[in-house]
């Protein structure tokens, strides 16, 4: 963990315990979102946790993007 500025209102921060990984991590940018995948077990990667951001247009996730996102994040 490091200490670090924490915004509490528009013109007051405190100094707070953060946790805090310096590392690369698979990111895929398709046509209508950005993906980063986070493994839970980064030897195996049986299991891991995808954090997708949307654009103004994607509306929802298809089975098409499912698969866009498993081929660019190989």
């Amino acid at each position: 963990t490091r200490i670090k500025p924490f915004h509490v209102a528009k013109d007051k921060d405190i100094q707070i315990q953060t946790m805090y990984q310096k590392n690369s991590f698979p990111y895929y940018k398709g046509e209508n979102f950005q993906v980063v995948e986070l493994a839970y077990q980064p030897i195996d990667k049986q299991f891991a946790l995808w954090i997708i951001l949307p654009n103004d247009t994607l509306t929802k996730l298809t089975e098409a993007n499912y698969k866009e996102i498993r081929e660019g994040l190989a």
